[in-house]
């Protein structure tokens, strides 16, 4: 029989330095409707990555990726670190991921969306520096939309999430954040960092982490919700390049479908004909 899934990766801590970039999302891989075929009896293994972890404030480097989810064949990517801070120009560029890292310190650039490559698109790319290449950095990609560039007044905003496709029924409101539209929000980028008092990047909505300012913290990515890690400012005292958030798979089957031994998941519900199943940590799916 067929089911419907919908696969977050973990993702990416922030970058930190003088001022880093914010954390790229998790992948997120879907099915609109209930399309991937599953074997009654054959069991298929689920993978829920985790969030990439919290850069120091006094290291100057590239935020940690975080780590692919995996349902049976579909994988999605990590997603890609924030771009680092002052000190380590070669090493700044956000990097690559389900959605990229934001870009780092001086004239680097925002890491590449969906890599590898999906069907269809799991994320979008880190934005850029300001346009002076100077104390305000590029917000993490998410999957509804790139992160924001730099502005002369603040960091760039995380890109936003997306709402799943998927639907959680009675227990939605345990998983994923509310957005401007209806369902609940995945995969969302952090914000950059600024080197200077005020605005640090918002995070996007999907569990995107605010950035972190000289007088303000950064915020993780939210777990279960493969969002990326604000960026940090290295003269904060609490200025890291924050953790990405842990990702998560989740299925919906029709439930007279099921063979008698079907099990699995960290919660279930039921919502009309249907039966859905949250992975909130690695387990395995018994159709």
């Amino acid at each position: 029989y067929n089911v419907q899934y919908l696969v977050v990766a973990g993702g990416a801590s922030g970058g930190v330095g003088d001022i880093g970039g914010g954390g790229g999302a998790g992948g997120y891989r879907f099915t609109p409707g209930k399309s991937f075929e599953v074997t009654g009896g054959t069991p298929v293994t689920v993978t829920v990555g985790g969030g990439g972890a919290q850069r120091c404030r006094a290291c100057t480097y590239q935020g940690n990726p975080g780590v692919d989810s995996v349902f049976g064949s579909i994988t999605s990517a990590a997603g890609g670190g924030g771009g680092a801070g002052a000190g380590t120009p070669s090493v700044s560029s956000g990097l690559a991921g389900g959605s990229g890292g934001g870009a780092g310190y001086r004239c680097n650039v925002g890491g590449a969306g969906d890599t590898p490559p999906a069907p269809v698109s799991q994320g979008n790319p880190g934005g850029g520096p300001a346009p002076s290449c100077q104390w305000y950095m590029g917000g993490g990609g998410g999957h509804g939309a790139a992160g924001a560039d730099g502005t002369p007044s603040g960091g760039g905003c995380g890109g936003i999430g997306t709402p799943s496709a998927l639907g959680f029924g009675p227990i939605a409101p345990s998983y994923g954040e509310p957005g401007p539209a209806p369902g609940r929000y995945f995969a969302g980028g952090g914000g950059g960092g600024k080197d200077q008092p005020g605005c640090a990047g918002v995070g996007g909505k999907g569990g995107g982490g605010k950035g972190s300012s000289k007088n303000t913290a950064g915020v993780a990515g939210t777990v279960n919700t493969g969002g990326g890690g604000g960026g940090g400012e290295g003269s904060n005292p609490t200025g890291h390049g924050y953790a990405g958030g842990k990702g998560i798979v989740a299925i919906r089957y029709v439930t007279a479908c099921a063979s008698g031994c079907v099990s699995g998941g960290d919660a279930t519900a039921t919502c009309g004909s249907d039966t859905i199943r949250v992975f909130t940590g690695d387990g395995t799916f018994v159709p």
